[in-house]
């Protein structure tokens, strides 16, 4: 039985998080292989919070992290450590 798709970040709060990755004191995180869909990130790897306007907007993405490694950015649902979403930087 497959779970249900967590919900995706609408464009406009994708926006939020490029400009808030644009900041020169996150961590670019280097993985082993591409970040993908469904990839489970490694417990040593730190996950960055939302910026917080979108987690009031969108309660149900306030637990959601994300990482920045490459050219995009990776959004991980924290229980699993699963990439659910990738926005291009």
């Amino acid at each position: 039985m497959e779970s249900p798709t967590p919900p995706v970040l609408p464009p406009e709060k994708q926006t939020l998080i490029r400009e808030q990755a644009k900041r020169q004191d996150l961590p670019v995180v280097q993985l082993s292989e591409p970040a993908r869909i469904d990839m489970i990130i490694p417990e040593e790897v730190e996950l960055i919070a939302l910026p917080q306007d979108i987690t009031t907007e969108t309660p149900t993405t306030t637990s959601y992290r994300y990482l920045i490694t490459g050219d995009v950015i990776a959004v991980v649902e924290p229980q699993s450590r699963k990439v659910i979403q990738l926005i291009t930087r």
